[in-house]
């Protein structure tokens, strides 16, 4: 245990450092690294702040607009362009009058304080951890995506703490809520995707409901903001040959798709790389859907069967980069919570799924996607231990 708690520490350390560099490290909207601005993927969120801000949401995905804009706001060499739906964008427009520097230093430090948040709401959904609850906390909070979040700039915290909410809510015998408080990932499409087939797929309906109107909520406030331009510049966008050739970083991706497809990206064999990671998502939601449908959240074995349906979800999924890893954590959860006490027997499968958001450098090299390679053998892990639990 004083291992555990030294290793923690450190990983605390490291968080608190990166942040410190990250946000306010540098000169004025300057990072710390040549060509890259403070809180890096920030300016992309901001960019589109200040587009919406200045009337011109029929243009939000206008990638010359963007470019343009951006410039003027702070110097990269990364030339970002609108992907996300507009109500990321337009929760920035309230924090444009800070300015960009200003305005990045919080959102670092409100993210960093988000996954502490979000740790702390998944631990206590899990009470089945028993006396491993406050070190998986610290693990959780600190982790390597915690780390790659905070360098890279990204909202992670955000729909970390989203995602926990809901899961905690559901725990606790309030799946309308849940459900509603889930729809709010909606703005995060990719996440979304995985955690509404996770409710259907579990058979959570009451859930599913409060999903739909926690999506529709978060449409209607931004159809109030700024009417359904940025809304119709988006759905052209997504029917653009760009939306469907979207694969940036196959390294730092966390998907079957990178994973099987990645080594066929040049290649005709490349473009069915996303269909047959689907194909094999369903083959292999069989068995988890039999195991998670219909099971009562508060039921003892829910964690880890939750865990095991939710991740392979996220996996099937066509984008995915390591900063999002955390919404693995109720997986490495449920699997701790499982095995408790003789934690020792899963340990191998708890670290591979800790360190996968740090794998991408030997990613790189090797040409082969480590990170899903090691959540798929930590869900591999889980499956073969809920099987054994069952028999």
């Amino acid at each position: 245990m004083k291992l555990l708690s030294a290793l923690i520490a450190l990983c605390a350390l490291t968080v608190v450092v990166v942040l410190g560099v990250s946000a306010f490290g540098g000169s004025g909207t300057a990072g710390v690294r040549d060509g890259i601005p403070k809180a890096a993927d920030f300016l992309a969120f901001y960019t589109g702040g200040v587009i919406l801000a200045s009337g011109h949401g029929d243009r939000l995905y206008d990638r010359h607009m963007y470019r343009r804009i951006q410039d003027r706001i702070a110097d990269s060499d990364v030339k970002y362009h609108a992907v996300y739906p507009p109500p990321l964008y337009q929760a920035m427009t309230l924090v444009r009058p800070l300015g960009y520097e200003r305005a990045a230093q919080l959102f670092l430090v409100g993210q960093a304080l988000l996954v502490l948040l979000a740790a702390w709401l998944l631990v206590l959904a899990v009470p089945e951890l028993g006396a491993w609850s406050r070190p998986a906390i610290g693990l959780v909070a600190f982790s390597p995506f915690a780390v790659m979040n905070v360098m890279t700039g990204q909202g992670a915290g955000l729909w970390l703490t989203l995602l926990a909410s809901g899961i905690l809510l559901l725990r606790r015998g309030r799946p309308v809520l849940a459900g509603m408080v889930l729809g709010v990932l909606c703005a995060k499409p990719s996440i979304a995707l995985a955690v509404a087939a996770f409710i259907t797929l579990s058979g959570q309906w009451r859930a599913l409901l409060g999903f739909a109107a926690g999506g529709a909520t978060v449409l209607a406030a931004s159809l109030v903001a700024h009417g359904p331009e940025p809304w119709i510049a988006w759905a052209e966008w997504m029917r653009s040959p760009a939306a469907g050739t979207f694969w940036p970083m196959p390294e730092r991706q966390m998907t079957w798709r990178t994973l099987f497809g990645w080594p066929l990206r040049a290649t005709q064999l490349g473009t069915w790389a996303t269909p047959a990671a689907a194909a094999l998502g369903a083959l292999a939601a069989i068995p988890l859907v039999k195991r998670a449908w219909r099971l009562d959240p508060a039921d003892p074995r829910w964690p880890l069967r939750a865990g095991l349906l939710l991740s392979l979800l996220i996996l099937c999924l066509p984008h995915m980069i390591e900063y999002d890893a955390g919404t693995h954590a109720l997986l490495g959860l449920g699997i701790a919570a499982a095995l408790r006490p003789a934690l020792g027997q899963g340990a191998w499968a708890l670290v591979a799924l800790w360190l996968a958001p740090v794998l991408f450098p030997l990613s790189a090299v090797t040409h082969v996607a480590l990170g899903p390679l090691a959540v798929t053998a930590a869900l591999f892990a889980g499956a073969r231990h809920a099987r054994d639990v069952r028999n």
